[in-house]
């Protein structure tokens, strides 16, 4: 049984007159620890696939240089120019059916909410060439619960965070991968 519900709606400033609607909730188990993000997000009901993925390269882009940190962790990831190419365009993302490709979409919305609460962080070294620089310290991974609503049927999800460790020490959002369906 689900006991506490924490509800967000609000408006946060992204900067330049921007606001974003946060449309979600963190969902608690009766022992206090982190269920899911239950995201009521209605603005995707309608677009198409390609309308999606124009809307979250316009997420990612608004929010590139800023941070969000983990609570578990304290670790900050960023948001950078790599961010909105590797997530919308990677082989992950283009190997996928429409309906994965649409939720990574609505997931650009929230990745402060989901980085906040992710959890299993696990590391995992460097294995291509092209991440000599970016991903010079190897890649952290994190464990995600979230639920989508739509039309007012709740769809629950698994997924896993990408991050990189760049040369510069900093952590960056490389990618969201291994989206899955749960059925519960």
């Amino acid at each position: 049984m689900l006991l506490n519900i924490i509800y967000c709606e609000y408006l946060e400033y992204l900067g330049e007159s921007l606001y974003k609607i946060c449309e979600s909730k963190e969902i608690f188990n009766n022992d206090g620890t982190f269920n899911r993000l239950q995201i009521d997000d209605q603005d995707y009901n309608t677009l198409s696939v390609s309308e999606a993925q124009k809307k979250a390269r316009e997420n990612i882009k608004v929010q590139k240089g800023i941070s969000y940190k983990n609570i578990l962790t304290s670790n900050k990831i960023f948001i950078d120019y790599k961010t909105q190419g590797e997530y919308l365009y990677s082989k992950y993302t283009k190997s996928r059916t429409n309906e994965i490709k649409y939720v990574k979409c609505i997931l650009s919305n929230y990745f402060k909410e989901l980085f906040l609460n992710a959890d299993k962080k696990s590391y995992e070294a460097n294995r291509k060439p092209k991440h000599k620089t970016d991903a010079k310290f190897g890649f952290y991974k994190y464990d995600v619960k979230f639920s989508i609503i739509k039309n007012a049927e709740e769809t629950y999800y698994t997924c896993v965070i990408l991050v990189r460790n760049d040369a510069n020490g900093k952590k960056y959002l490389y990618d969201i991968l291994d989206i899955k369906k749960n059925i519960n």
